[in-house]
């Protein structure tokens, strides 16, 4: 007789609010299996959301659209008044 180990892999996606979330429905499917298998969970990976707009993405990205009118703007502004110094040095 020999003795053999064998090792399970596999993954499920789970749809939640955040990570731990998906841990606790994880961890509520693995009282499904058998204690002598010993499955546990070794590691996750955040897929992103699902079916809709990421929100924190889409303000980050409102708001680097508008600091870059603002920087514009400013860079306008300078140069009218480096304008306006020019002309009055001339003067």
């Amino acid at each position: 007789m020999n003795k053999y180990n064998i090792q399970f892999l596999g993954q499920k996606q789970y749809i939640a609010r955040d990570l731990d979330e998906a841990r606790k429905l994880a961890m509520s499917d693995l009282k499904y299996v058998h204690q002598s298998l010993g499955l546990s969970i070794n590691g996750h990976m955040d897929l992103g959301p699902v079916g809709e707009v990421d929100l924190d993405l889409a303000n980050d990205e409102q708001q680097l659209e508008e600091l870059e009118e603002e920087v514009a703007r400013v860079d306008e502004i300078q140069a009218d008044l480096k304008e306006q110094l020019y002309k009055s040095e001339e003067e």
